[in-house]
């Protein structure tokens, strides 16, 4: 889900440790040239965190209801966000390569305001997987038990193929004498 996805100890993304591999630095001679493009796309991340938080808290909803048309729709709709988020997560790459030059060379005031950013993703990415990984524990169950309910149905149908009219056979003997 892009580059803003997790932290490391001490503050700022997976990524911010990474250098570029390349020989030359990526990183623009005035800082403000790129920060401005960084923010929004990483404001755009969040916002679209934030809507597939709103729907993670559907589908648990739903899975607890055990709604599955409705489960279907917002499964489509969490599909359709992560596709967005791909494409956010690819436009922020560049700003990955360098990110420890990038932001040494920002102010106090905007290195905190790219934190807290960078704190509000990471606390919706952990809560989605928190949500996420219930969901799909809870949906086992549900198929589990279901396959216990179809397993049940069938051992009924074979005890009671046993008495019905397949289950008889003719007698073999018969005593015609009387």
């Amino acid at each position: 889900m892009g580059g803003a996805g997790g932290r490391v100890r001490g503050g700022g993304p997976k990524w911010r440790s990474r250098m570029t591999e390349q020989t030359g630095s990526t990183v623009p001679a005035r800082p403000h040239a790129w920060l401005a493009s960084a923010r929004r796309l990483l404001e755009q991340q969040r916002d679209l965190l934030e809507r597939l938080d709103e729907q993670s808290r559907r589908q648990a909803d739903l899975i607890a209801a055990k709604d599955s048309d409705a489960l279907l729709s917002v499964l489509g709709e969490r599909q359709c966000t992560l596709v967005h988020l791909d494409a956010v997560g690819e436009r922020l790459e560049p700003f990955q390569k360098d990110w420890d030059a990038l932001v040494g060379g920002l102010s106090a005031p905007e290195r905190e305001r790219l934190d807290r950013l960078l704190d509000d993703i990471e606390s919706l990415l952990a809560r989605i997987a928190e949500r996420d990984e219930r969901d799909r524990r809870a949906m086992g169950r549900q198929r589990d038990r279901i396959a216990g309910e179809l397993t049940s149905v069938a051992r009924g149908r074979t005890a009671l193929s046993a008495y019905g009219p397949g289950g008889r056979s003719s007698p073999m003997f018969q005593d015609r004498e009387g």
